[in-house]
């Protein structure tokens, strides 16, 4: 539609009020006053891009509640054994003496650059064990030796998987593809935001870049304790293969960084001692003599592996479960039953919500499920609260709108075919609800046909799944409400019939009236 004006007037003839002219408040598009019909159609965009978003799981306000209900995710840490000395396998917590911070994750701060697969690091200052500040570590050459971690022995921090979501297949196996911090050289294209030294990240993946070494914290004992167990609590120097660099936090305000979870600090490799050559030099000239080792680090340098007082197992990695094919077998199973069955499954799932706040239990979710003849393994039901749990409970409702799924275009073809059919001659292009289902006839309807549903149930099915909405509606509004009718139709002789025959409108029909604008 042409926007262009001329003393007031569209070039439709359509004329834009005063308060428009001068860049006003605007009458609704229902007041038709002004550029109503594009004020209409740009409404129209607009909830049709937000029932995609809710559909996708796209909305801004569920992205960011799921991510930190995964990253703050409380995690009990693995127990300090009897002999004190930190093992492979075990959940830890890294703080940074210097900073009295702990090494977290973010996956939301991601790498822009096309290609890269990176996430932020920094040094939180929250002392709780949650999923995106506890790592476990992993040996480089799992060939031979024992699990205890020894001093310049090369080893791999990864992240807890509880970080991305705690999904596992069929045999309770954890899903996620693992996350290592790693640290690269400063170039052009990598160093950390602030200090502008290397940059530390996690990755899924795994190389020689995330490779590191515990040292001790002095270095004039690093010959002497080279091989030697490292013990929980004690202060070393985590010093990076690759770069051969210090992994360091930074706790001047000008390298602090303002994340989503508060102000933390930021992480980087590099060695800061506490003198150089020139501290040598003076050294030498006071007969004080030994060897370049024997430059202390600054305490920004100085770690420690703190650990927990719960037993905390991991379980090895498998074959992901595929949330997809979980919501297509209950598909499957609601579309063999009523046109209602999507309605009937929210009202068992909403019993549970006391507070109509959209959570409810797992064990409420699961039984409801098991009521329609859906049971879920143990794998399956670890995927679905992966992707639709928050530490409050299961969001039902998004998980009904992800049941539902889309029409086909075949079936939106027909559904925006009978909407156009029922509209009357005249109309602003709304469809007259209480209309159209006195004109409802059910007998054409499969199910009904053969005998296995009678027309009066059918009917009260229909008439429920539009329970609740308004005597006149628009086509978004119409589709919406037979995006939850094709779910529960597992053919499309069925839909067709629901869609189109039953409201008078045959395969070989158009629609009879069209919408006129005057």
């Amino acid at each position: 539609v042409s926007t262009q004006s001329t003393g007031g007037k569209m070039s439709d003839g359509q004329s834009f009020t005063l308060q428009q002219m001068q860049g006003g408040p605007r009458y609704a598009h229902q007041c038709r006053i002004g550029n109503w019909q594009e004020d209409e159609t740009l409404e129209k965009i607009r909830r049709r891009g937000h029932k995609e978003q809710v559909k996708q799981g796209r909305l801004l306000l569920n992205a960011i509640k799921d991510r930190m209900g995964k990253a703050l995710t409380p995690c009990d840490l693995t127990v300090l054994r009897d002999d004190g000395f930190v093992h492979y396998g075990d959940l830890l917590m890294i703080q940074s003496i210097g900073a009295n911070a702990f090494l977290a994750g973010d996956l939301q701060d991601k790498d822009p650059r096309p290609g890269e697969i990176s996430y932020a690091c920094t040094a939180s200052p929250d002392p709780n064990p949650v999923a995106r500040n506890t790592f476990y570590l992993d040996k480089c050459d799992s060939s031979g030796g024992d699990d205890i971690l020894r001093y310049g022995e090369p080893f791999k921090i990864r992240s807890n998987p509880r970080l991305r979501g705690l999904a596992r297949d069929n045999g309770g196996n954890i899903v996620n593809e693992p996350l290592f911090i790693a640290s690269t050289f400063v170039s052009f294209g990598n160093y950390s935001k602030k200090a502008h030294k290397c940059e530390v990240m996690l990755t899924p993946r795994d190389s020689h870049l995330t490779h590191w070494e515990a040292h001790v914290a002095d270095p004039g004992q690093r010959f002497e304790y080279e091989g030697m167990p490292v013990k929980a609590g004690e202060g070393i120097v985590l010093h990076h293969q690759g770069t051969n660099q210090k992994l360091c936090a930074l706790t001047a305000d000008s390298f602090s960084h303002n994340t989503d979870f508060g102000n933390e600090h930021e992480v980087c490799g590099w060695t800061q001692s506490t003198g150089g050559h020139q501290a040598k030099m003076l050294h030498e000239m006071n007969g004080r003599f030994g060897t370049l080792n024997d430059v202390p680090n600054k305490p920004s340098n100085h770690w420690t592996i703190i650990t927990g007082h719960t037993v905390c197992a991991e379980v090895p990695s498998a074959t992901m479960v595929d949330v997809d094919g979980i919501l297509e077998r209950i598909r499957n199973k609601i579309g063999s039953g009523p046109v209602n069955g999507i309605k009937n499954l929210g009202r068992a799932l909403r019993q549970a919500d006391d507070s109509s706040g959209g959570l409810i239990s797992f064990e409420h979710f699961s039984s409801t499920l098991e009521k329609i003849g859906v049971t879920l393994t143990q794998g399956e039901g670890s995927a679905l609260l992966d992707t639709f749990s928050t530490p409050s409970g299961v969001a039902y409702i998004s998980f009904l709108v992800a049941v539902r799924g889309n029409m086909s275009d075949s079936r939106l073809a027909m559904v925006r075919k009978t909407f156009n059919g029922l509209i009357q001659m005249g109309s602003t292009g709304l469809v007259s609800l209480k209309e159209a289902i006195g004109n409802f006839d059910p007998t054409f309807f499969p199910k009904v046909q053969s005998g296995e549903v009678s027309p009066e149930d059918f009917f009260r099915e229909v008439a429920d799944v539009f329970q609740g909405s308004t005597e006149h509606l628009n086509m978004e509004e119409w589709e919406e409400y037979f995006e939850e009718l094709s779910a529960a139709c597992d053919d499309d002789d069925k839909f067709g019939a629901v869609a189109s025959a039953c409201w008078g409108i045959n395969e070989s029909m158009r629609a009879t009236y069209q919408v006129g604008f005057h």
